[in-house]
């Protein structure tokens, strides 16, 4: 039996709902399956300390409990694969494409945004994990950013 686990932001909610409404998807007979969410910014509370994922944020302790149905915290060696389902895609070119709203970018506003993409927590996370745990193969699911002008205020400060 394979363990995989996701952990994510409210993108998990769609991951969830897939799995309990489908219950007989083929592929997943021989899976036993984790999900553990919390709302986009609180993710980023979430620390690994000794090869345990947590938060010292009650709220994300309360969320990962009601979404795993089991679990405060998430020890990655229990699991074969991890999928983090957060942070900015790098297949997303959303952040480059100028709109009619938006300027076409510089050379500095793509540093920036590169930068916020490959030094990002949920990258950064994955990471980690890889590092404490080579034998767990983990990947990082990254979704699109919403709202252009929200990530351009946010670059410029």
């Amino acid at each position: 039996m394979r363990r995989v686990c996701f952990i994510g932001n409210s993108h998990i909610g769609a991951i969830k709902r897939a799995v309990t409404t489908y219950d007989d998807i083929e592929c997943l007979s021989n899976v036993e399956l984790s999900l553990f969410g919390t709302p986009g910014g609180t993710l980023q509370s979430v620390r690994l300390r000794d090869g345990v994922l947590r938060s010292d944020n009650p709220k994300v302790q309360q969320n990962f409990l009601w979404t795993s149905g089991v679990a405060l915290e998430i020890d990655v060696s229990g699991f074969d694969e991890i999928f983090m389902v957060a942070g900015q895609s790098y297949l997303s070119i959303f952040p480059f494409i100028a709109g009619k709203d938006v300027p076409h970018i510089t050379r500095g506003m793509f540093e920036e945004i590169w930068d916020l993409m490959v030094n990002g927590w949920a990258i950064n996370t994955c990471r980690k994990i890889a590092e404490s745990n080579p034998e767990v193969f983990n990947y990082l699911l990254g979704h699109r950013r919403r709202g252009r002008k929200k990530w351009l205020t946010n670059m410029r400060h």
